[in-house]
């Protein structure tokens, strides 16, 4: 059996609303590069569970460039170690401006150590 680690269409977090309940009703962690805000989704009958991202970068982390590249990160991040978060769940990932520093490897690491922290791994 192999495992999908495809990240699609349906495991991003895209409408407003979508934002707005996570943010409203979720738990909030954060460090020195990214917050966290995170809360279990609503099961319904016609809607599969599970784990979504959103992403979320100002102009005061960098120019669309480093936004653009800071955000693929985190992506990646989020897809190989998708099978490893509790399910249902949505994820808004907000990143600070002291990430546009970070080195690839260490936004990964605070990343992975923030999840952990909020035992979302």
């Amino acid at each position: 059996m192999t495992v999908r680690l495809k990240l699609g269409r349906q495991k991003k977090v895209k409408k407003k609303q979508d934002f707005k309940v996570v943010f409203d009703a979720g738990r909030r962690y954060s460090n020195a590069f990214i917050s966290l805000v995170f809360t279990s989704q609503q099961i319904t009958e016609n809607k599969d569970p599970v784990r979504r991202i959103g992403i979320i970068a100002s102009r005061k982390v960098g120019n669309a460039v480093q936004r653009n590249r800071l955000k693929r990160l985190v992506r990646e991040v989020f897809r190989i170690n998708q099978h490893s978060f509790r399910s249902p769940l949505d994820l808004i990932v907000i990143l600070k401006p002291l990430a546009r520093e970070a080195t690839g490897e260490s936004l990964q690491n605070g990343f992975l150590e923030l999840c952990k922290k909020a035992h979302l791994i």
